[in-house]
């Protein structure tokens, strides 16, 4: 189980973190979560934006169907805010509108 307040993983019948402390909630499950961050952490060492950005919108997905729409919006918008800026990156206009559909139908 992953810790709300410092990310640490945490097994899954703890009640309270083992780094922090804090008192963890229900299980709930968190592997297709965890994939992403690390597919995301994995991706920023390696200073791989396009990778970032669809860990963000594919974990955004993940935690909207576990009813955690707060941490999902979030998501959502960063990885929007990401797909802005690879997209103004783009020197072909036709080149950039082909990314931003294709962007836009992984966040959809």
């Amino acid at each position: 189980m992953i810790c709300p307040n410092c990310q640490s993983n945490n097994p899954d019948e703890a009640k309270f973190c083992n780094n922090c402390g804090q008192r963890l909630g229900e299980a709930r499950p968190q592997a297709p979560v965890a994939a992403f961050e690390r597919a995301e952490r994995l991706a920023q060492d390696m200073e791989m934006r396009p990778i970032i950005w669809q860990a963000r919108a594919r974990a955004a997905r993940v935690l909207a169907t576990l009813g955690r729409a707060a941490e999902a919006e979030a998501r959502r918008a960063a990885a929007q805010v990401m797909v802005a800026e690879i997209g103004g990156l783009f020197s072909q206009a036709d080149l950039r509108e082909n990314f931003l559909a294709q962007a836009g139908r992984v966040m959809a």
